[in-house]
């Protein structure tokens, strides 16, 4: 007797099936005409696929509901591509594994008891009317996946000392002298973990109870009873008789017709996987061993033309660093049972540590130089093996190893190198059980081979994303060029236009007024040079060479209040009121910032403005927040007031519904205050929208001594 609770392959890892259902999946995958239908009617044949996404869809990956039970809905939740994914593993896996062929008669025929046992619960929910019937149905699937678990396991004890044609209460009973638990028990404990909350796993677990004790079950635990009874006989049973009655009111005539009709509709569904005829009362089982050695020959040329990369990287590629990090998480789940995952980065000389779902800053800290740490994830890196902390001593764990442990809440980690060519890109910290480093270390080859896959694959969307910066940088460089050219070209027709306008000044010298105008078009049409020569900087404004005049705040707005009044606010017969503080005195600043900023808020306003609207702008000298000194400059108007998909996006460059306009306007309004080191904010309601600048009170050395 074995002296202590064996360890087990955890549901769906390592547990094998037969390679018919695997077959055809993967030829189903094949189509271009897949749909969740015929998939979800090929995947409900077998357990082992089947417990594998259940599993995976009510995991913390994928969870959407309280609880999912239905097969269909399962595959909705994981996506074609994942579903697609856990085949291709479970093949992968069934030819890593090596199976003796002595093991494939009793998988075989506990493969064919599972498929019966599931048709009978289904048929016994349909005649007594309990819903869901698809859950009656994966109760039945999944009732021996505990056996089979563990004759995977531990297949040399189970053979020789166990007889799995028996009833499964006799199997129970030396399952417990042999492994001092049942494969009942630990199958429906594995169940819990998943987590379910319908009773499919009270279900399993009760399934060999006597029915006098499940009388007052909920329905599926009785249904349940029933059908493995059922199943493990093979002919006209007193018993049977008495459980149908006890726990449904059945007869045994009717029941008795059940078993055979589902018989008949289980041997015909093996049938057309097999191409085997069962014949008179032989066990449909038969038919798979019978036609095993040929279905695996096929799968494993299914699955050479798969590489183990392949199976990996199936499906949709990454499109992004977070992306692929998510996949790696759901393969070390998927192949191995691995939960609870960090990531070291080789940088340079040193591992940093790699927060790439952004909800443990902690771990960005963390940083093991290369060449003097004697953490398990340094020796992992310099030895390109899979390392774990099992069976050490704390005294031996250096302080970076107690850190990680304690930032993963574990007992035990394990470090996982995930290469590029021959040198570790990524090491994978993952929180380990015992159990799991055995498992580990009996798949040294399957587990090389799948680090290595991902290491590429995180290697090759970091190339990715590097290409793609690089890309947007020569996209930006010929930007500019164009700026700067289309500048050079403008250039040309203003020096024109400034000539002609000297001329035209010399002939209006006598008339005041006109000559006033004048000025205010020449001063204007120069900062137009002045804009244009900085075109190739309005991309990366914080580029633009520092630009600093002793501006009059307040005569600058009341040139702008002369000309803007009679460009555009008068003509839509609109009003801009000045309310100014004089006291105000010159300061330090860049004036062709300070007026584009003012000329499109002003701008903006107007055009938002119905006729007869009206805009204050107001100054105020002498503002202090947060131990600086401000000047503010106040617009605010009696307008209908912003739309919210406008307000949401306000300083961001969109595209503008008003024709001949660019969209840019408070884009660079921003960035040229951000530039003049300013802060602009803005409340807007039905009764009007107000925008309030603070710009740095920078005085002259001159007037600061005099203010002083």
């Amino acid at each position: 007797m074995i002296d202590s609770t064996p360890e087990s392959p955890a549901i769906g890892s390592r547990v094998l099936t037969i390679p018919h259902i695997l077959l055809k999946v993967i030829r189903l995958f094949e189509q271009p005409d897949i749909d969740f239908d015929s998939l979800a009617d090929t995947i409900r044949q077998d357990p082992v696929i089947t417990a594998r996404i259940i599993k995976l869809a009510n995991s913390v990956y994928f969870r959407q509901w309280s609880e999912v039970t239905q097969l269909k809905q399962l595959l909705v939740v994981l996506g074609l591509d994942t579903v697609r994914q856990i085949t291709l593993l479970s093949a992968t896996e069934q030819i890593f594994s090596q199976v003796e062929p002595q093991l494939s008669r009793p998988v075989a025929i506990m493969w064919y008891r599972s498929l019966f046992c599931a048709q009978l619960s289904a048929e016994l929910a349909d005649l007594i009317g309990h819903t869901p019937k698809e859950e009656a149905y994966l109760t039945g699937l999944l009732h021996r996946l505990g056996q089979l678990s563990l004759l995977c396991g531990h297949p040399q004890q189970y053979q020789e000392q166990i007889d799995i044609t028996h009833p499964l209460e006799q199997v129970e009973t030396l399952e417990r002298h042999l492994f001092q638990t049942t494969s009942t028990a630990w199958v429906s404990q594995e169940m819990r973990q998943w987590p379910l909350h319908s009773f499919m796993c009270d279900a399993v677990a009760f399934q060999t109870l006597p029915v006098e004790q499940l009388t007052d079950a909920t329905p599926l635990v009785r249904l349940q009873a029933l059908g493995r009874l059922l199943c493990d006989t093979t002919e006209d049973n007193l018993g049977v008789a008495r459980a149908a009655n006890l726990l449904f009111g059945l007869n045994a005539d009717v029941v008795q017709q059940l078993r055979q009709r589902v018989k008949e509709k289980t041997d015909a569904m093996v049938h057309s996987l097999t191409g085997v005829e069962t014949g008179d009362g032989a066990d449909g089982a038969e038919c798979f061993i019978s036609s095993h050695d040929h279905f695996q020959q096929l799968l494993r040329q299914q699955v050479q033309q798969h590489s183990v990369t392949n199976v990996l990287n199936s499906g949709t590629a990454p499109e992004n660093k977070s992306a692929a990090f998510t996949r790696l998480r759901r393969d070390l789940h998927l192949l191995f049972g691995l939960d609870h995952l960090c990531l070291l980065k080789a940088e340079g000389d040193h591992l940093q540590g790699y927060d790439d779902r952004g909800c443990n800053p902690q771990l960005a800290s963390i940083t093991l130089p290369l060449d003097n740490s004697t953490s398990l994830a340094v020796q992992t890196f310099h030895h390109g093996e899979t390392l774990s902390s099992l069976g050490l001593s704390h005294q031996s764990w250096s302080v970076a190893d107690h850190q990680l442990h304690h930032l993963m809440d574990a007992k035990a980690l394990c470090f996982i190198p995930l290469p590029h060519r021959s040198q570790p890109a990524f090491i994978a910290v993952v929180r380990i059980t015992q159990a799991q480093w055995q498992d580990l270390q009996s798949r040294k080859s399957f587990l090389a081979t799948a680090a290595q896959s991902a290491g590429e694959s995180l290697l090759q969307i970091q190339s990715h994303t590097q290409q793609a910066q690089q890309q947007r940088q020569m996209e930006e460089e010929e930007r500019h060029l164009q700026l700067r050219s289309a500048a050079h070209e403008i250039n040309n027709p203003l020096s024109i236009i400034n000539n002609y306008l000297f001329m035209l000044s010399q002939k209006l010298d006598d008339d005041p007024d006109a000559t006033a105008q004048m000025t205010i078009i020449q001063e204007e049409m120069a900062r137009v040079g002045t804009l244009v020569s900085g075109l190739k900087h309005l991309m990366a404004p914080e580029q633009t060479p520092e630009t600093s005049d002793v501006v009059d705040v307040t005569e600058l707005i009341e040139k702008l209040h002369v000309l803007l009044t009679q460009s555009m606010y008068k003509p839509r017969q609109q009003t801009l009121h000045l309310e100014l503080d004089r006291s105000l005195p010159p300061v330090q600043c860049c004036d062709s910032s300070l007026k584009q900023i003012l000329v499109n808020l002003l701008k903006n306003a107007a055009e938002a403005l119905p006729p007869e609207g009206e805009v204050w702008l107001t100054t105020r000298d002498n503002l202090h927040k947060n131990g600086q000194h401000f000047f503010e400059i106040d617009l605010r108007d009696n307008g209908p007031g912003l739309p919210d998909e406008v307000f949401s996006q306000l300083f961001q460059p969109v595209a503008s519904s008003k024709q001949g306009h660019s969209g840019l306007g408070l884009s660079i309004v921003k960035k040229l205050v951000d530039h003049l080191k300013g802060e602009i904010s803005c409340s807007t309601s039905a009764s009007g929208t107000r925008f309030q600048l603070l710009i740095p009170r920078a005085l002259p050395e001159r007037s600061e001594q005099s203010h002083a």
